[in-house]
């Protein structure tokens, strides 16, 4: 029974992880300490935008996350993501860095490494959400010291936690989905724009999009709508 509520009932009817969550929270003590919780979402994905949120939340908001559900991300269907992020959006000081290909790939041949690019977008988050809280959680991407450095260079003192499976505290969860509806809709915003269907991910059949597009607009319209510096670009070209 339960494994046709985890696996079948929520993803496919319910599309919200009610019971799954709710056995998580029984099974663990929320903690309660005023925070920021940061997550980032598109770094693996060839098209689109490069997504970084945070979310601060204390001893009386939490419980709001608590009612809405959330929970990691990558649990959750688009649907339900583009229902829930809107409502965290509403009532919790947040911030959100959406780097579109174009801004993305200039910034990328300044940083010229992924991890030093994130670190960035993360000490930048932090340092506009530092003021409402003494404590930040990440949800860890690299060796600590990238975080750090680009904090102290902000002049940005706050204490840091960074995790592997951070999504696991409520308040990151809901910066990885504040964070992943930004790049959900950037995505599509790219579609639009471009006339385009944009898949996520960079699996074959991205690859297979990619050369698509390439061969009926040329190359140059890659440097606006995917991260050139991923293999995938030498597949196509």
């Amino acid at each position: 029974m339960a494994s046709f509520l985890e696996f079948f009932l929520e993803p496919e009817i319910l599309q919200e992880p009610l019971y799954t969550y709710k056995k998580e929270l029984l099974a663990e003590k929320l903690d309660k300490r005023t925070r920021i919780g940061v997550d980032e979402a598109g770094k693996g994905d060839y098209f689109g935008p490069l997504c970084v949120a945070g979310v601060m939340a204390d001893t009386t908001t939490l419980p709001i996350l608590i009612e809405l559900g959330v929970c990691d991300s990558k649990k959750l269907s688009d649907s339900f993501i583009q229902k829930i992020a809107p409502k965290i959006v509403e009532a919790f000081p947040n911030y959100i860095i959406r780097l579109n290909p174009e801004k993305y790939n200039t910034l990328y041949q300044s940083f010229h490494n992924l991890n030093s690019l994130l670190a960035w977008c993360h000490a930048t988050v932090i340092e506009h959400l530092s003021p409402h809280a003494p404590l930040v959680i990440v949800d860890k991407f690299a060796h600590e010291s990238l975080v750090e450095n680009a904090l102290k260079k902000k002049g940005v003192h706050i204490e840091i936690e960074q995790r592997t499976k951070g999504e696991e505290d409520v308040v990151v969860a809901a910066a990885s989905i504040v964070a992943r509806w930004a790049f959900i809709n950037g995505l599509k915003e790219l579609e639009n724009t471009f006339h385009c269907t944009l898949p996520k991910g960079a699996s074959k059949n991205v690859i297979q999009a990619a050369k698509k597009i390439a061969k009926e607009r040329g190359m140059t319209i890659f440097t606006d709508i995917a991260k050139l510096h991923f293999k995938t670009t030498q597949q196509i070209s």
